[in-house]
């Protein structure tokens, strides 16, 4: 349903006019296909989205498009029964038969299909890692981003990121116009009361590193550690604990974990919320050595829970982070091993990075973050009933797929200058 025309103070960004539609209620229909329980940042994300929804617009319907294998996430969410319908199909080829039960399809992890289809549609991408670093993906994997989310931004209506960084990627790498685009920032996901970590070994020192990430290569955890050698060696000895996904049994990260002593080094894998909400109210500092973000919500949550950081100062990182870290280069063990140093024995300094970080997490909001997101909605219904329906009986042919993965040399040049231009001088 849509009311008369309003003023939208609350846009996006500067792409869109100062007046819109106001829609009183919208049926969303919200991909879950390809949900999973390691997809990282972008579960978690999801997770806050659905969960907050509801207490901002109640008279809005999420349609819920799953397989089996989301029930569990699905069945987590808490809010009135009526703001959500669960609709299980077997494959998703099969929304097409469903189209009447939502308004506008959000497809919020960074690809869809089939495509396309005749309902605006909204596509949330957080980052095109692989235009930076093909290097630290599988070929099928490679090769499956390379062949659809180029497709997937072509077809939808409204483009999410989450990020300025990861904008400008898409913009400069892919080509999307900048106008499509709208920069919607995380927020930290809703933290439980702090429980100790079971799996955290007694008289564990009380000052201590923190490190949550999975055992991606990007995540640097390489460098971190012969970081924390560097300090070893010199007499500062820094223990640390590990979180998320461990590495593969036989990989040379496993085997410098193993190797590492265990008074001063702790991997605890998967724990739960309250258990990571608990190390970062404990923990004398985040530690972020990522080579690559779209966000970077370790950030935002060690902020919230009052934990100084020091992280890296590439990507999308300086923008998150803003004044509120310490930054390092996570290209050098060195550059970590000294960021780590001055955080570390330089009380005064975590004081002032924790409370700046107090005033920058404010940035991150969920309620902004939900409001956002509806109007992004709305200006993907606008341009599907216009401009879009005409664009797309005049070029009936869905746009090229690529098959193969090399990179073209304008990717490759495009990557290393924005690489470049976001590393800012570590103070």
């Amino acid at each position: 349903m849509v009311s008369e025309i309003v003023a939208a103070d609350d846009e996006v960004d500067g792409s869109w006019p100062k007046t819109c539609l106001s829609f009183l209620s919208v049926k969303i229909g919200v991909n879950l296909f390809f949900w999973h329980p390691h997809c990282g940042g972008v579960g978690n994300y999801v997770a806050t989205l659905l969960r907050e929804w509801p207490q901002l617009f109640p008279e809005d319907q999420l349609v819920l498009a799953r397989t089996d294998g989301a029930a569990a996430f699905v069945n987590a969410l808490r809010a009135a029964p009526n703001a959500y319908r669960d609709l299980r199909l077997e494959s998703l080829e099969q929304i097409v038969d469903h189209l009447d039960a939502f308004d506008v399809w959000f497809n919020p992890f960074g690809h869809y299909s089939p495509r396309p289809v005749a309902k605006p549609t909204v596509l949330a991408l957080m980052d095109i890692q692989e235009r930076f670093f093909p290097q630290f993906f599988e070929p099928d994997d490679l090769a499956f981003r390379l062949r659809h989310y180029d497709s997937s931004l072509q077809h939808a209506d409204r483009i999410i990121t989450i990020s300025e960084f990861s904008r400008e990627s898409i913009v400069r790498i892919i080509g999307i116009p900048r106008r499509k685009i709208d920069r919607i920032s995380l927020c930290a996901d809703e933290l439980p009361p702090p429980v100790r970590p079971i799996a955290l070994p007694a008289g564990w020192p009380e000052a201590f590193l923190f490190f949550p990430a999975n055992a991606w290569t990007h995540k640097n955890h390489a460098r971190f550690l012969i970081a924390l050698e560097l300090l070893r060696n010199r007499g500062l000895v820094t223990p640390c604990v590990l979180t998320g996904v461990p590495p593969p049994e036989n990989s040379e990260l496993a085997a410098s974990l193993r190797h590492a002593p265990e008074e001063t080094l702790q991997h605890l894998g998967l724990i739960c919320r309250a258990e990571l909400c608990w190390l970062y109210h404990h923990a004398r500092a985040l530690v972020f050595p990522s080579l690559f973000e779209g966000f970077g919500l370790p950030v935002v949550e060690a902020m919230l829970c009052g934990c100084p950081v020091a992280c890296a100062h590439t990507t999308s990182l300086p923008e998150v982070a803003g004044t509120a870290a310490e930054f390092f280069d996570p290209t050098d063990p060195e550059s970590i091993a000294t960021a780590i140093d001055h955080l570390w024995t330089n009380q005064t300094l975590r004081e002032q990075l924790r409370a700046r970080g107090t005033e920058q997490v404010r940035r991150f909001d969920a309620r902004t973050m939900v409001r956002a997101h509806r109007l992004s909605f709305q200006k993907a219904i606008q341009s599907h009933t216009g401009l879009w329906q005409r664009v797309r009986k005049r070029f009936a042919g869905p746009p090229d797929e690529r098959n193969d993965t090399a990179l073209t040399r304008h990717e490759k040049t495009a990557a290393a200058r924005l690489l470049g231009s976001r590393i800012p001088p570590c103070a």
